[in-house]
């Protein structure tokens, strides 16, 4: 899990430079908007550069292999749990996603994150079930 600067106009769902809105069932967002918010969100890696990623029924298929994702929290149907086109996360971006699938917004509708905007990665303690103290 990492702490990172989300696209400008994640909060509104907008996809890559345009701020198009993408729609569940096809392709998730393969574009970012060059614009970095100040916010900051927290949210796990699914993907990285050069992978190729589309999402089922909530889970990450990445490379043609579902991720090994027994900590999210089941889809329950609804639309956004489906991306079925694929696409390739480009050079230097990382691909998003929050564990509660149904409810997340992440990169399936605001794009792959640049490196750069990577602030921190979160260690997180099983033993507690919460942040490891530094």
């Amino acid at each position: 899990m990492v702490i990172f600067h989300p696209p400008e106009g994640a909060k509104e769902q907008k996809c890559g430079p345009t701020h198009y809105e993408v729609s569940p069932g096809g392709a998730p967002c393969d574009q970012t908007n060059p614009e970095e918010a100040s916010e900051k969100f927290i949210k796990r890696i699914v993907a990285g550069p050069g992978d190729t990623i589309y999402v089922k029924e909530g889970h990450a298929i990445v490379n043609g292999k579902r991720e090994s994702d027994s900590y999210i929290k089941p889809c329950g149907g609804v639309r956004e749990c489906n991306f079925l086109t694929p696409i390739k996360i480009p050079a230097g971006h990382w691909f998003m996603m929050g564990d509660n699938r149904g409810e997340s917004d992440d990169s399936r509708f605001w794009g792959p994150v640049p490196t750069g905007w990577i602030v921190g990665v979160v260690r997180w303690c099983s033993a507690i079930g919460l942040p490891c103290p530094t």
